[in-house]
């Protein structure tokens, strides 16, 4: 089930300081505050929060490191049963 919620969500990055957060898609093109440092901000479109997180995915994979999408600022709403 918690694989599930990683397709809702994609990544944003805060044009103030850059720090990756994770955004659901049907939150798109509406108002955001940066975790980090409160910076006030319109997502982009869905679209484009898909790539981030392809993106952002291909290079931690390239890397060697493990898949994490989790390593933004995020806060699951679903307990990973275990």
């Amino acid at each position: 089930m918690l694989a599930n919620t990683h397709l809702k969500h994609g990544l944003a990055h805060c044009p103030n300081c850059e720090t990756a957060l994770v955004a659901p898609f049907e939150a798109a093109g509406k108002n955001a505050k940066c975790q980090r440092c409160a910076t006030r901000f319109e997502l982009p479109s869905a679209t484009e929060l898909f790539e981030e997180a392809v993106v952002y995915l291909i290079e931690r994979e390239e890397d060697g490191r493990a898949y994490d999408p989790y390593s933004v600022e995020f806060q699951p709403t679903v307990a990973a049963s275990p």
